[in-house]
């Protein structure tokens, strides 16, 4: 096999490897999080917020809507990244997000912390 094949080889194996560590790092969300956006949301029901949001950003947002009931957000008024905008808005509710993909994130019930567990299990009271 000459040089300029092996050459030609080896860049199109790169161009090929970069490209798809490329789409990788996008459709696993880390696309997302670097993401500056300025938001001005006023304090709201929670589900109204997370459309607002959605409207802002262009940034999808999935929940149920029994999550999101009877919570509220506090407002957004500046320039947030995806997580500050995020933990901000679902800082009073028990809810944290995961990001599906690069313009996708979805609202989650948060998970008990250990401390929490362990605060049920002292009350729980057998006889």
């Amino acid at each position: 096999m000459s040089v300029m094949k092996r050459r030609y080889r080896a860049s199109l194996a790169l161009a090929t490897g970069l490209l798809l560590s490329s789409w990788f790092y996008l459709e696993t969300g880390h696309g997302a999080a670097g993401r500056v956006f300025t938001l001005h949301i006023v304090r709201q029901p929670l589900d109204a917020a997370l459309l607002e949001f959605s409207r802002q950003s262009g940034v999808q947002v999935l929940f149920f809507s029994r999550v999101a009931d009877g919570r509220y957000s506090p407002a957004l008024d500046g320039t947030y990244t995806l997580d500050a905008a995020m933990v901000t808005m679902l800082s009073e509710s028990h809810l944290t997000y995961r990001v599906i993909n690069s313009q996708t994130i979805e609202v989650v019930p948060a998970r008990p912390t250990a401390s929490r567990d362990v605060e049920e299990l002292e009350t729980l009271h057998c006889t």
